[in-house]
């Protein structure tokens, strides 16, 4: 057996990774979170009372964010969980889709509802939906 993995060494190693970049997806799933695009995230929020937080500076969110959002800074929103409910679904709201972090956190502490908005507050504002400031 050990002939034959010396043998094929370029065999096996092609082997393992094609078996791990068929594997990869499952591992990763959930780590990003479930994103919606915009129009599911409309859905989300005024038909299944999603809470949407955005997790950019309090700055950023100033400047401009989605109407009813709430301002909880990724690195402060640890501190916030016991503001948000376990059973309702949360809307992530970042600069441009990049959430793993929080979703990972959130996912962590029982959150079962995450998702997050698909290209972020630059995506909404591409497509030339209302920000409120």
């Amino acid at each position: 057996m050990l002939d034959f993995l010396y043998d094929n060494l370029a065999l096996v190693a092609i082997a393992v990774i094609s078996g791990g970049m068929l594997l990869w997806p499952l591992v990763t799933k959930g780590r990003k979170g479930s994103e919606v695009d915009n129009a599911a995230a409309t859905e989300l929020i005024n038909h299944n009372g999603a809470r949407v937080v955005d997790i950019r500076t309090s700055r950023d969110f100033k400047q401009g964010h989605i109407a009813g959002s709430e301002s909880f800074p990724a690195t402060e929103i640890h501190h916030r969980l016991s503001e948000l409910d376990k059973k309702k679904p949360i809307l992530l709201v970042s600069a441009e889709g990049d959430a793993g972090m929080v979703v990972k956190l959130l996912k962590g502490m029982g959150y079962a509802s995450v998702m997050v908005l698909k290209g972020g507050i630059k995506a909404w504002r591409e497509a030339e939906l209302p920000v409120v400031k």
